[in-house]
């Protein structure tokens, strides 16, 4: 059954929630939705912010919703429809066994809990541990997914700081990925000396040669007016990833300056010896491409498995459904206007999965695979299971 989602955009929380629980009530009236929903995904804008903790308490309390976790952001979505920098409020209401699900966070914390196979997060993008904090954690839930926020947290309270979320049993169907928003500019490298954040050789040759290489740009001189490349290093980007790492977990990390005393180029990071490294831009078109590509292998995943379901004599190929709800994190250099229009992404997207209730966050962030990534899309579907 499908689950329920409901947009409030108002600057008056109490009458943005009125407007999300006439909607979420106008949804349950309507067939083949969730009619005992116990779990709340709650997103906020900016300005809502400071008042996140008020506005779940009357959301638990009118709705009879439990348990409820999200976080605020740049920008919120619900279906096709994208809000940024204007007060607004996106939830979706689901309907999973209890038996199958804990909100986790700081404050209580998740230990072990052997039925765990999946776990969507929300992490402070000021954590300065994050990375090995989500090292930690995804051994211990499985798939990891989520977003990193510059902002608050919610896990049945308001919270900031560290990482907080919900872990699924493995019986909970999911299916997911993530879209980035690159596109090559030269071929992946070595980092083969390096000092502090300074790239100093890529395959042996000064790295600031290489940049200028794969932007097309002659060799500057020392004490030069790099001015003029200012616009095309904003859109520069160094995707890295350790030695040995699979190509699907390179991360993109800001150009934070060139030396060009040293022909080095500094990074938003400490690089290392062996480091992988491969100078991109952003693009939208690539952008594009990649959430094209992300929901179009969700949607055929999704109709694989309910094909085998049919054929395994588990559902009637009448009844086949879409699936239950989804929840997409993108970076907030993204959105409607990267793509093209108002609300571009979001309808690019369900334009490709199909029609199904999805709640959106642009953040500073997102988690994938236990690893944190900018500039990038990350999807998580809730499949229909006759089990739940």
């Amino acid at each position: 059954m499908r689950y329920l989602t409901a947009l409030g955009r108002d600057a008056d929380w109490r009458a943005a929630v009125g407007s999300v629980l006439a909607q979420l009530a106008a949804g349950r009236a309507r067939p083949g939705t969730v009619t005992r929903p116990n779990l709340g995904v709650l997103y906020c804008t900016d300005p809502l912010r400071p008042l996140l903790g008020e506005i779940v308490r009357e959301l638990r309390t009118r709705s009879g919703v439990e348990h409820w976790i999200g976080a605020s952001g740049v920008g919120v979505g619900v279906d096709s429809i994208e809000v940024f920098s204007d007060a607004a409020l996106a939830v979706m209401l689901m309907q999973v066994p209890r038996r199958d699900f804990r909100v986790f966070s700081g404050a209580a914390p998740l230990r072990a809990w052997r039925r765990a196979g999946a776990a969507l997060v929300h992490a402070d993008a000021d954590e300065s541990d994050l990375d090995e904090l989500l090292a930690e954690l995804a051994p211990r839930v499985g798939a990891l997914s989520g977003g990193v926020v510059d902002g608050a947290q919610l896990a049945d309270t308001a919270l900031a700081g560290g990482i907080s979320g919900i872990a699924f049993a493995p019986r909970v169907a999911l299916a997911g990925g993530l879209a980035r928003g690159w596109a090559a500019l030269g071929p992946l490298r070595t980092v083969t000396r390096c000092s502090g954040q300074l790239v100093q050789t890529l395959d042996g040759r000064a790295a600031l040669d290489v940049l200028l290489g794969d932007l097309g740009v002659a060799p500057l001189r020392a004490g030069g007016d790099v001015a003029e490349l200012a616009p095309r290093l904003r859109r520069t980007l160094a995707v890295v990833g350790a030695a040995g790492e699979l190509d699907s977990a390179l991360r993109p990390c800001s150009i934070a300056g060139l030396d060009l005393q040293r022909g080095a180029i500094a990074l938003g990071l400490r690089p290392a010896v062996g480091m992988r490294l491969q100078l991109c831009r952003r693009d939208a078109d690539a952008a594009r491409r990649d959430l094209v590509r992300l929901a179009t292998s969700v949607r055929d995943e999704l109709e694989q498995r309910r094909d085998a379901r049919v054929a395994a004599g588990q559902l009637a190929a009448a009844g086949r459904r879409g699936a239950r709800g989804a929840v997409y994190i993108a970076c907030a250099s993204r959105g409607g206007a990267y793509f093209g229009g108002a609300d571009a992404e979001l309808a690019l997207l369900r334009r490709h999965l199909g029609d199904v209730p999805l709640v959106a966050l642009f953040g500073a962030g997102e988690i994938h695979g236990g690893l944190a990534f900018g500039d990038s899309g990350v999807l998580t579907v809730f499949a229909d299971d006759p089990a739940m």
